[in-house]
């Protein structure tokens, strides 16, 4: 997808250009093992304003913003009970080069998925990440959602 920007005093315009590829291979029917790539830069001028986030979870913000980034994770989600609860192992290699020496960010973590169908299907998720070397930290989200 494209981004475009136009800073309130200037005529300048600033955009992002982000292009990304992800594919799942099924396993025993109901398992997944899932990667993607993706790789984003901004364009046009904005000095050091208008910077990208790669969205590698588990540092501090000022590590995953840049004008560039490179961006890939692999995950195998699995069913550990019946069809209802899942484990996914996730883990997230990058870089959002932000001129620090040490700025290559790996985050490993892991999501649990509890879903039900009823008269309202429903997925409780539960994800943590926490990187690797400096910067690092843990963060976690938790997503209820529902649907008709």
């Amino acid at each position: 997808y494209v981004g475009f920007s136009e800073p309130s005093f200037s005529t300048v315009y600033t955009g992002t250009l982000i292009v990304s590829y992800k594919n799942s291979i099924r396993k025993r029917k109901i398992d997944t093992f899932s990667y993607s790539f993706k790789v984003g830069t901004k364009f046009g001028y904005s000095g050091n304003y208008f910077l990208i986030s790669s969205g590698i979870p588990g540092y501090i913000s000022e590590l995953i913003t840049g004008k560039r980034f490179l961006y890939t994770s692999v995950s195998y989600r699995m069913a550990v009970v019946r069809k209802k609860v899942f484990f996914k192992p996730v883990v997230v290699i990058g870089d959002a080069f932000n001129e620090r020496p040490d700025d290559f960010l790996v985050s490993p973590g892991f999501e649990i998925e509890i879903s039900w169908k009823k008269l309202v299907d429903g997925i409780i998720r539960f994800r943590i990440y926490n990187g690797i070397g400096y910067g690092n930290n843990l963060q976690t989200n938790l997503k209820v959602g529902f649907r008709w």
